[in-house]
């Protein structure tokens, strides 16, 4: 990965495994000597509040990182098609000299979020009009 200002995002910070996904793996309650179906059941020793902040961490770390690997494959072409629907907004992104690869990655990056990530990929549920997924990813506060 070229670039290593990670500042537009607020979970992703340029690493090779989820922060996120090993600190709810060390708060996890070892359950595996016990029988079938409470070995199972995932327990933490946190609040259920901080279980479920880092749950949601984990699963816009891996987004926003998925993102970053996009990004860095990805040409402008590849974007154009990406976006379908939307990409006469995403080509008012670009300047001459994105023609190969778009220079305004937070753009991209924002256009992604809001046109793709909570429309197409994490919709609202139920046709409702309160996208649950964009208000947390909004709400987390992120050190």
């Amino acid at each position: 990965m070229e670039d290593s200002d990670y500042s537009m995002y607020r979970f992703f910070k340029g690493e090779k495994e989820n922060p996120f996904e090993k600190l709810l793996n060390r708060a996890e309650i070892d359950k595996s000597h016990l029988p079938p179906p409470e070995c199972m059941k995932y327990e933490y020793n946190l609040p259920i509040n901080e279980v479920n902040k880092l749950q949601s961490s984990k699963m816009f770390w891996f987004y926003e990182s998925c993102f970053e690997r996009l990004f860095e494959q990805y040409e402008s072409s590849d974007w154009y098609a990406f976006f379908g629907k939307n990409g006469d907004k995403f080509m008012k992104l670009l300047s001459e000299k994105d023609y190969v690869r778009p220079s305004d990655k937070k753009g991209v990056f924002d256009m992604w979020l809001n046109d793709y990530l909570f429309i197409d990929k994490l919709y609202p549920e139920y046709g409702g009009d309160e996208n649950w997924y964009k208000k947390e990813y909004y709400s987390i506060s992120v050190q």
